[in-house]
């Protein structure tokens, strides 16, 4: 079984070359062998294509992962899913699909005519329309249409059970070996995981109700896909919990190690040495252990220096592993990570799924960072620099820019309207504008600096907090006529 996998990642990994190279080879042995040696040849031929099948199966399970399902989550889940379905209709599995709403099937597995997803995205019929709000681009509608006419491959769901969240080291609770993050040398994602001899053990680690059987219903598994390496002599072992109780020691099943296995714990032997770089194995748990739950593990080091695991996946299918990209985990994870990273770097973070991977370089999914422009603000007496005079010096410097010239200040009346609008949402009562203009008259700073504390709900606000002067505390925008606003923000454009 590892086998015939391992030669199967082979042939994907080199884009199908092996593949062909074999269909030429069969083919010319094949007019000048015996009749032994064609027998062996046709062997080899439906060897070969039984791999082809895989390897179609993997590829549009692939393409289901990366191009259709993110479309499917961002322009037809939110009114067709879990949590609200128009026209009883949901879109978040392809049973849901097939099932249909109120007008029948959305999608029927290689038949355009009957699948009225296609039609609605088509826009062919004005009273049908989908979504209603804005048509697909051609790009969109053409990965919906060809993933229909192709079969409308649909891989179930996986469970990740370890891929760089910190939080698992915390569920593997006793054992005497240790367990670190590496993030140097990882097989995928940011980080795997170090355990030192022997071992770390969960035998009931949280959320660990993993139903395994040979024919998985939703919510169900059968395989168990892993990468390991081994640093120093000794082996790699891994220990699965059933039901909250480890294996008895004297039978192999609920372990698997790779080389030379002295922990005295009978295993399922995958290869007669640890690998020494990142290794891939494939455990079909069903067919080696039988009906039963997981509820934990054990990574285990046996001997040498340490051993290495990542991407610790459940799958129903081989197909859902192939499919299986690292990075992309879903809600349903067993162990979710919320630290993740920014949308422009890391796949997990839910903006990419819901920009399909576009428009990233928006300003508003940037981290802030502090402005390293020229223009600095002054420093008053006591220390404290007023940030305003910094937005007047960058307007000014704007303007300068586009050859315009402030406009003049506004005066008294216009700008206890304007200071009062922003601060309060109100205009002044005709009393307080009066004040204000006899104020300002004998003492600009202080009728600015008490509409300002009146704004603000406070009588003893710092200074430094207040709006000082009209004429240097108050961004220029608020100190200029309403006539002269438009031209200074078509500058500033």
């Amino acid at each position: 079984m590892i086998g015939l996998l391992a030669f199967r990642r082979q042939i994907q990994g080199h884009g199908g070359e092996i593949l062909r190279s074999s269909y030429f080879s069969v083919l010319a042995d094949w007019s000048l062998g015996s009749v032994a040696v064609r027998s062996h040849l046709l062997a080899t031929v439906l060897i070969l294509a039984c791999f082809t099948r895989e390897l179609v199966a993997a590829d549009a399970a692939s393409k289901f992962v990366e191009d259709v399902l993110p479309l499917l989550e961002a322009k037809c889940v939110s009114c067709h899913g879990p949590e609200k379905q128009e026209g009883n209709l949901r879109l978040d599995s392809l049973a849901a699909a097939k099932a249909g709403g109120d007008r029948g099937a959305a999608i029927v597995p290689g038949d355009l005519n009957l699948s009225l997803l296609v039609k609605a995205i088509s826009f062919r019929d004005p009273d049908f329309q989908m979504p209603p709000k804005q048509k697909l681009s051609d790009k969109e509608i053409a990965t919906l249409t060809d993933w229909v006419k192709a079969g409308a491959t649909w891989p179930e769901p996986v469970a990740v059970l370890f891929e760089d969240q910190p939080q698992f080291l915390a569920m593997l609770t006793s054992g005497n070996g240790k367990a670190r993050l590496v993030t140097e040398g990882t097989f995928a994602g940011r980080a795997s995981l170090g355990m030192t001899p022997l071992q770390r053990e969960g035998v009931k680690i949280p959320n660990w109700n993993f139903v395994i059987r040979e024919k998985p219903q939703p919510g169900e598994y059968r395989f168990l896909r892993l990468a390991w390496k081994k640093r120093g002599a000794g082996s790699v072992m891994i220990e699965l919990a059933s039901s909250g109780q480890w294996p008895d020691a004297k039978v192999p099943k609920g372990r698997y190690v790779a080389g030379p296995n002295t922990t005295g714990w009978a295993a399922i032997s995958v290869s007669e040495t640890a690998p020494t770089e990142w290794t891939v194995a494939t455990f079909d748990l069903w067919k080696d252990i039988g009906n039963f739950t997981l509820t934990g593990c054990a990574p285990t080091c046996d001997r040498g220096e340490e051993a290495f695991f990542d991407s610790i996946i459940l799958g129903p299918t081989l197909t859902s592993l192939d499919a299986y990209r690292p990075g992309t985990a879903s809600s349903n994870d067993a162990t979710q990570d919320a630290n993740f990273g920014d949308a422009l770097t890391d796949k997990r973070n839910p903006i990419r799924k819901l920009f399909r991977g576009e428009r990233l370089d928006l300003w508003s999914l940037k981290k802030p960072e502090r402005s390293n422009h020229s223009a600095q603000s002054k420093t008053a007496a006591n220390g404290v620099s007023n940030p305003s005079d910094t937005l007047d010096a960058l307007v000014r410097e704007r303007l300068a820019k586009e050859q315009s010239a402030l406009a003049h200040e506004a005066d008294p009346r216009t700008l206890i309207r304007r200071l009062t609008f922003d601060l309060t949402g109100l205009p002044p009562t005709p009393e307080e504008v009066a004040a204000f203009v006899r104020e300002c008259e004998t003492e600009a700073a202080k009728a600015t600096g008490r509409l300002g504390d009146a704004g603000t709900g406070r009588t003893d606000a710092p200074k430094q907090l207040r709006p000082i002067t009209p004429s240097t505390s108050l961004p220029v925008l608020f100190l200029r006529p309403p006539g002269d606003e438009a031209a200074q923000l078509t500058a500033l454009r």
